[in-house]
């Protein structure tokens, strides 16, 4: 499955999501004018081990370069997908910003 194809923007929720039977997986944000916050991820136990939460870090990437903004990861998950991915992506953290 292409778990990237999959993701839907909730902008009412402030999250990225992907809905697999009952449960959803999401990557929650808070959009500011040049930054965005991606401050907590969830990928439910029933649904994990599939590349769901690499799907949406590579969404989150992807709408941060899309719309201009530099990242603030305050979630774990995101800051350590950016920190595997720091070539493709390092350009996206916001200034003064560091990765654990």
């Amino acid at each position: 499955m292409d778990w990237l194809k999959q993701v839907v923007n909730n902008q009412e929720e402030s999250r990225f999501e992907i809905k697999v039977d009952q449960e959803v997986a999401f990557a929650e944000y808070r959009e500011r004018k040049e930054y965005i916050i991606y401050p907590h991820t969830v990928v439910p136990e029933a649904i994990g081990g599939r590349g769901i939460g690499e799907a949406l870090a590579t969404y989150a990437m992807q709408y941060a370069r899309e719309n201009d903004l530099k990242i603030k990861p305050y979630c774990p998950f995101i800051a350590r997908f950016m920190k595997i991915k720091l070539e493709e992506y390092g350009d996206l953290l916001a200034e003064g910003f560091r990765l654990p």
